[in-house]
């Protein structure tokens, strides 16, 4: 037991404050709101607190604070957007994230975790991906999503933002970010954020009001690495973020996985290491991996598409199309079709799902 200094002095020594403090610890306050307290005081190292005092309540009903305006100004922040606490005393905090030795004392979480969150698959890759790798991770991530597996990544451009909407289209998924909740980075996924919060969680460890920074991110890919049961790169250059969460998730003994890709062009550099290196399985969908993180499970389901009617200009135009993908301005000389026409009918294709756009307008087959 930690020595209580000021249980030692005399009882005229002790403040209406500190009496009231005490009152307050005791009637009203939980383990998880003291160690909100302890991550708003200045100064304050949550992990020496918890090493001399056992635990923030402990440490609260012994040294002398007060409420700080960041503390009040980030509780009426929280309760406006729906945000949650969740402390490592939590019976719901993960334990694969409370194993790590630089675990967080507090996690800011927008949606619900879930136990079998913890057994879900991390899907991560580059900001700037092909256009092969951004399908292949929404492809992936919704045939995993339908067997219950949670997709958990890191809510970033490129592959982490494909298997966030692979996932929702068929079930849960969860997103680490590197900013606080109010300050969600990059901006244009804050509607994709919204939706994962109903169809699983966005978490932080950091204060609602932090901005992004680039130190914030490698911690973050603890984290993303931590709660999977294993972790499928899609696609990385050597020297990049995805790396880095996936050398995390091989030393903490996760099932990884790489996809393979193109051998001459760098940003699957990564992919080809890892499988080399025998750090990583390759592997081509996402069955195989279903087979590896639940292995008592029932033969895998195929995602039942609905039929779809195309016109006779609409199937002719398929034809036309190679497995790759192709540009307008190809297509048009292929099909010899006006411009006006083939957008038509490319804006046709596009609504029905048969085929995906992409930036530039080039275009693919859907799978």
């Amino acid at each position: 037991m930690p020595h209580f200094s000021l249980f030692s002095r005399s009882c005229r020594e002790f403040s209406v404050t500190y009496i009231f403090h005490i009152k307050y610890i005791f009637e009203v306050m939980d383990e998880t709101k003291a160690v909100h307290i302890l991550k708003h005081l200045p100064q304050i190292s949550f992990s020496k607190v918890l090493k001399e005092y056992g635990s923030a309540l402990s440490a609260l009903s012994e040294i002398s604070w007060e409420r700080t305006e960041s503390l009040d100004r980030e509780c009426a922040l929280m309760e406006k957007e729906g945000i949650q606490l969740l402390s490592y005393a939590d019976e719901n905090y993960p334990t694969s994230l409370r194993a790590l030795t630089d675990f967080p004392p507090l996690l800011y979480v927008k949606g619900t975790l879930l136990p079998s969150d913890s057994e879900g698959l991390a899907i991560v890759g580059t900001r700037t991906c092909t256009l092969y790798g951004q399908e292949m991770a929404e492809q992936i991530s919704e045939e995993i999503a339908s067997q219950k597996i949670t997709v958990i990544s890191g809510l970033a451009r490129g592959i982490d933002t494909a298997a966030h909407k692979g996932a929702l289209k068929s079930g849960r998924t969860i997103a680490f970010i590197g900013s606080g909740l109010c300050h969600l980075y990059p901006k244009e996924n804050m509607g994709l954020a919204e939706e994962i919060s109903f169809h699983g969680a966005v978490i932080s460890e950091l204060p609602v009001a932090t901005p992004p920074d680039k130190h914030h991110f490698p911690r973050r890919n603890r984290l993303v690495s931590a709660l999977c049961r294993g972790a499928l790169l899609v696609e990385a250059p050597l020297k990049s973020g995805a790396m880095i969460t996936m050398d995390m998730a091989h030393r903490q003994g996760k099932h990884c996985f790489a996809l393979p890709g193109r051998i001459d062009n760098d940003s699957f550099r990564g992919n080809h290491f890892l499988i080399k290196k025998q750090k990583a399985l390759l592997v081509e969908k996402g069955e195989e991996m279903v087979s590896i993180l639940l292995p008592g499970a029932k033969t895998f389901k195929n995602i039942e598409k609905p039929r779809i009617e195309l016109t006779d200009q609409e199937q002719q135009l398929i034809n036309h199309f190679p497995k790759e993908e192709i540009g307008i301005e190809a297509l048009a000389k292929k099909t010899q079709l006006a411009i006006g026409k083939l957008n038509s009918l490319l804006m046709g294709l596009v609504l029905k799902r048969v085929i995906k756009e992409f930036p530039g307008k080039y275009y693919k087959r859907a799978s």
